[in-house]
């Protein structure tokens, strides 16, 4: 029985639009609190719809049987010439569709239905012991699921509708599935004993463009996309190279896909936005140690294309007020092939806390340099409407530390301390219909006695009752909930736990604009300690508008906010003859906007629930205001 070519393409024109996320951003500049927040990056072009998947269309085609158009590859031996008892389906013309003609709805294409061998276009696939459904030669990691979709045809009357049907099946169970640029085919076969054979062609990536680049050459971006000719194309993957290239956050693409020069091929156009690849910024706030003087100020830049090799160097100078604290920091982020990247960063500080004790002066030196290598993971689905996407990365870490006492020019301690440690993390965040999960957590171990001061008397030196040889994991969640009418809320959880008391660079501090809005940043510290805090924001609004006040240019943005925050941290080891922790909690409401394209600010003010006895003004209740000012350009 001979039955005539049937089409299902999965073949859709589309743009993926980029998937920015704080993770990204974090993985590529500075570490730590005192870099600036709001690098903005290149505004995503408009006029580029991001669509979902479409349903497959079907196209329904009829070739005369024996003609020269026909397509018998892959067919079982030709028996037409001898007389046979399997009867032949007789064609009827009709108009190509994306469904057969009324007139061949319902017509019989083979009286039972008792196999199908899915193969590889251009091959021969065999049945497989007698089974219903074969699939020898295809990749199929979901082949339960796909049987599942097949075994209702099975054992039934196939007429041309329900092949269209079942095609149709097919195809949605691989676009479901991850692979999407697919197209399933029956072609031209003698049928025996009610087997079907259904081709399986996924189709390949030909040209690759690039459009839009002005800062940006066009090899650097082909080459951070990870694309190339030939590729087959899964959705995971290609939403992963998506979000490697928008990394930088000079730039900003969308991938656009249309039907390629020839059958079986895709064309992708890699539309770009990017902004001239150097920022600079300034910043003020009174986020510093007040031992230090609490106001605060520093500036930097980026680099975004640095030599030219699309490498980012990004350099700050923080400095206080009072002058009792200098600090450089700088990093380096060497992307590599195969979504990987090498960063390397560090900073050296010098600080001179205030005394209570006159003639007394303290003195603090420390320095750190680490190394990260990090690799992008493909996307990973987590049923239809959520996926997990993050970075894992292995790296180390060398520190040293010094602090210095003096009184009237004679040295009273003198301690010298240094921390290697090996790093391994993950950050990444779970997106669904309802909002983000965003997911940070590193692990820590210092094995003790690489280097001179890597001791137990030194680290006890700096802090009681430490010592090397310990572990500790730091676990940071923090939940995005879209709600009704455009607000927004924002759930954000700390978690450490350590094997030992640790040094002060690797505790947990609270208080400030990280946690525990209301206190005095560093409050406490501890080698373990917890932290939650939940805020509900407004719709974005512009206050100048709201005032009728004239807003030249782009109009100003901000959201405004309640929370209620709480922390806590202890030592594992108790020290000295205080409470054994300190617990921290505030409610208040914030500002967080920007007043034109160049001007970010923050501001919350918080009121303390909780007296803590680390400090005089920390032991009353009351209210405190944070603050911080970006500029940039």
């Amino acid at each position: 029985m001979t039955v005539s070519p049937f089409r299902l393409f999965a073949l859709p024109v589309l743009s993926f639009p980029s998937c920015g996320s704080a993770m990204a951003l974090a993985a590529l500049f500075l570490p730590g609190t005192a870099m600036a927040q709001t690098i903005p990056p290149a505004s995503t072009p408009a006029g580029i719809p991001a669509t979902a998947l479409p349903t497959p269309l079907g196209f329904f085609n009829h070739h005369t049987i024996g003609s020269p158009s026909a397509d018998t590859r892959g067919t079982e031996p030709d028996t037409s010439r001898t007389p046979s008892s399997h009867p032949i389906i007789p064609l009827q013309p009709g108009t190509a569709g994306p469904n057969p003609t009324p007139h061949l709805e319902d017509t019989l294409a083979l009286p039972r239905l008792q196999a199908v061998i899915l193969q590889p276009a251009g091959h021969t696939g065999s049945r497989t012991a007698q089974q219903p459904i074969s699939s020898e030669g295809l990749k199929l990691s979901h082949a339960p699921g796909l049987y599942r979709v097949i075994l209702p045809y099975i054992g039934h009357p196939l007429t041309f509708q329900k092949m269209h049907e079942l095609t149709g099946a097919i195809a949605i169970f691989f676009r479901q599935h991850d692979r999407a640029f697919i197209s399933i085919t029956v072609p031209p076969q003698r049928v025996h004993g009610g087997v079907l054979h259904i081709d399986v062609s996924e189709y390949r990536l030909d040209r690759i463009t690039v459009h839009g680049n002005r800062w940006t050459p066009a090899w650097q971006v082909r080459q951070a996309s990870n694309l190339t000719p030939n590729q087959t194309m899964a959705l995971t993957a290609l939403q992963t190279d998506l979000d490697w290239l928008n990394l930088n956050p000079f730039r900003t693409a969308d991938l656009i896909y249309r039907p390629g020069s020839h059958p079986g091929s895709t064309d992708v156009d890699i539309n770009v936005t990017d902004r001239f690849p150097v920022y600079g910024y300034a910043a003020m706030n009174n986020q510093a140690d007040r031992s230090l003087g609490r106001l605060n100020w520093y500036t930097g830049a980026s680099w975004g294309n640095a030599f030219g090799l699309g490498q980012i160097l990004t350099y700050q100078f923080n400095r206080t007020f009072m002058n009792r604290f200098d600090n450089h920091t700088g990093s380096w982020t060497i992307p590599l092939l195969g979504h990987n990247a090498l960063q390397i960063f560090g900073n050296y500080a010098l600080s001179h806390p205030t005394s209570n004790t006159p003639g007394l002066i303290n003195r603090g030196l420390s320095g750190q340099i680490s190394l990260r290598w990090l690799h992008m993971f493909d996307h990973i689905a987590l049923g239809r409407d959520a996926g997990l996407d993050g970075m894992i990365q292995l790296g180390f870490d060398w520190k040293n530390t010094h602090s210095d006492q003096f009184y009237h020019a004679h040295t009273i301690t003198l301690s010298k301390a240094a921390t290697a440690q090996f790093v391994v993390g993950y950050t990444g965040s779970i997106q669904d219909p309802w909002g983000q999960t965003q997911i940070n957590n590193q692990f820590f171990y210092g094995p003790g006695g690489l280097m001179k001061n890597d001791t137990r008397r030194a680290y006890e030196s700096i802090f009681p009752l430490s010592s090397p040889n310990y572990v500790y994991d730091r676990l940071m969640l923090t939940r995005t909930q879209n709600l009704p009418y455009g607000f927004s809320s924002t759930t954000k959880v700390t978690f450490q736990r350590a094997s030992k008391n640790l040094l002060y660079s690797e505790q947990l501090m609270i208080g400030g604009m990280g946690n525990a809005r209301g206190y005095f940043a560093n409050t406490s510290f501890g080698s373990n300690g917890n932290a939650v805090s939940e805020e509900v924001f407004t719709p974005a609004l512009s206050l100048l508008q709201l005032a009728h006040l004239p807003t030249p240019g782009q109009p100003d943005s901000n959201k405004l906010g309640i929370f209620w925050d709480w922390a806590d941290n202890r030592q594992v080891h108790h020290v000295g003859t205080g409470a054994r922790a300190a617990t921290l909690a505030s409610v208040g409401a914030d500002l967080t906007g920007s007043l034109n394209q160049h001007i970010n600010v923050t501001f919350d003010a918080g009121i303390r629930l909780r007296r803590i006895h680390t400090t005089e003004l920390a032991n009353r209740r009351g209210t405190f205001c944070d603050f911080q000012i970006v500029g940039g350009f």
